[in-house]
């Protein structure tokens, strides 16, 4: 098979698919999403308190949420469960742990399928602190929260919920 055979198929595949040459190679981030998938109906529902922790769970890569000088600020994190609730490793960041020393801090975890126009939600507002208590660290350094980023992390938070909102939008 030449080359061109190979773009030509290339091109053949992602209109089969009704998608662009970057979707179907997974190269293109921004690719509209099938219009077969998008013909379904869609339902917007609430999940279960046990379909949010299942989704929780498995930690890994999420997002918080804090407020900062110039407004609110999301940041990528490693996080995992204790007890319920998320904790997870940083830079000892002033604002970061100044907003959560006072109590205010979100989670949140989500997962798009833009092929299928689906996904899921999960926010969790509540209150924040920096783990000092050295029976608490030494508890949590057992769950193994390795950072991606590099440098100085040994600042540990814990996020007790106080309020979840959810939601998840699915074609039936």
């Amino acid at each position: 098979m030449s080359w061109s055979d190979g773009i030509l198929g290339t091109h053949m595949l992602a209109a089969a698919l009704e998608t662009t040459v970057d979707f179907a190679t997974w190269g293109g981030a921004q690719a509209q999403p099938s219009q077969t998938a998008a013909s379904g109906r869609p339902a917007l529902d609430d999940l279960e308190g046990d379909d949010r922790q299942a989704l929780i769970a498995p930690g890994g890569v999420r997002r918080i949420v804090f407020s900062e000088q110039r407004g609110p600020m999301a940041l990528p994190v490693n996080v995992r469960m204790f007890d319920g609730d998320i904790v997870f490793r940083t830079a000892p960041l002033p604002t970061l742990t100044s907003s959560f020393g006072q109590g205010q801090g979100s989670f949140e975890v989500d997962h798009l399928d833009e092929a299928l126009t689906e996904g899921w939600s999960v926010l969790v507002s509540g209150e924040g602190h920096v783990i000092v208590d050295p029976a608490e660290r030494q508890q949590v350094e057992t769950l193994g929260i390795s950072p991606w980023a590099g440098g100085d992390r040994d600042v540990y938070v814990r996020i007790v919920a106080r309020e979840v909102t959810d939601r998840r939008i699915r074609h039936r």
